[in-house]
């Protein structure tokens, strides 16, 4: 999986590479058969933040009455992408449009080395 984001929270680029663990395969069949395409639906899940890490999950969420709606497999917990080349100025009236809405802070925050 490869992802490039802009963070309008600190005003930077980022960009990653994933590979799935060697045992994605066996844990997605084995949450299958815990919870049945039948009673759930799935789907892989990703989680990117405005400070370059990155999450990816498999979820299931319950068709009728489970109980146990969501449920979340971990695929990679937690990965840092790079900071990537790119022109903020291109982003800098939306990121404004956020500022003053209070979606993300009034001041950047000092992007991560």
């Amino acid at each position: 999986m490869q992802a490039r984001w802009f963070s309008h929270r600190t005003l930077t680029f980022y960009e990653i590479e994933l590979e799935l663990p060697e045992d994605t395969e066996l844990r997605v069949r084995d949450f299958y058969r815990k919870h049945p395409a039948s009673d759930y639906r799935h789907a892989l899940m990703v989680g990117i933040s405005g400070d370059g890490r990155v999450r990816l999950w498999w979820r299931a969420m319950c068709r009728g009455f489970c109980g146990d709606d969501p449920v979340y497999l971990p695929i990679i917990k937690e990965a840092v992408g790079t900071q990537a080349e790119g022109d903020p100025e291109r982003y800098r009236e939306s990121t404004e449009y956020h500022r003053n809405l209070n979606r993300i802070p009034p001041e950047p925050e000092s992007p991560p080395r």
